[in-house]
């Protein structure tokens, strides 16, 4: 009898200090798996925020470029419209210049004639 609860007490604090044990090493196991989650955690969170970074400067980018060309397609749009108004005067003025050619023309046909009459008028006299 003796010996059989000595060995059960034995087996007893064996069973109690292998209990500790486990749950020293649930706990390291939890502390280390808490950590890891909370690292992973931060590793995410920097790389979200590393992204958004990202995007606002590719963003911040675009509406620069956007904004470059629509002053572009602005200018390019009043260029044309000038381009269009000189072509429009051109136009008016080669009209312009055909008829003051005509005009001369027609002008010199008249002196043509009248020295003409001048040269016939001073034969006969």
């Amino acid at each position: 009898g003796q010996c059989e609860k000595q060995r059960d007490e034995e087996i007893a604090v064996v069973i109690e200090r292998l209990e500790e044990e486990a749950d020293a090493a649930r706990e390291q196991s939890q502390r280390e798996f808490d950590d890891a989650v909370a690292r992973h955690s931060d590793e995410c969170q920097q790389a979200v925020r590393e992204a958004k970074e990202a995007e606002k400067s590719v963003t911040d980018k675009y509406m620069t470029l956007f904004r470059q060309q629509s002053t572009a397609d602005e200018r390019l749009r009043a260029t044309n419209e000038k381009v269009a108004e000189l072509e429009s005067e051109i136009a008016r003025k080669n009209k312009q210049l055909l008829r003051a050619e005509a005009d001369t023309a027609r002008h010199a046909s008249e002196l043509a004639r009248r020295v003409e009459e001048v040269e016939r008028e001073s034969e006969h006299r």
